[in-house]
């Protein structure tokens, strides 16, 4: 997602989207920071293997799980990070 904004309003912008990375899941972010740093100079078949691995390795993580109870149980996820 791109954005531009003035000089003033880039700190609330930054500090926004760092509140809302933070809330995600820790594992999901890290397989997703791994991901694009394989990816990124790679064909797109290799990048397509490398996003479905990381897909299978998220839904192995016990945030996976606790994710898909608070989504059921209509409550904000309280991930830890395995």
């Amino acid at each position: 997602m791109d954005q531009v904004h003035a000089p003033e309003a880039l700190r609330d912008a930054v500090e926004t989207l760092a509140s809302t990375l933070a809330a995600k899941a820790p594992a999901a972010l890290r397989e997703a920071k791994r991901a694009i740093a394989r990816g990124i100079d790679t064909t797109l078949e290799a990048g397509l293997a490398i996003e479905a691995r990381a897909f299978g390795d998220c839904f192995a993580t016990a945030d996976a799980r606790e994710g898909l109870r608070a989504f059921l149980e209509k409550r904000p996820p309280n991930f830890a990070g395995s």
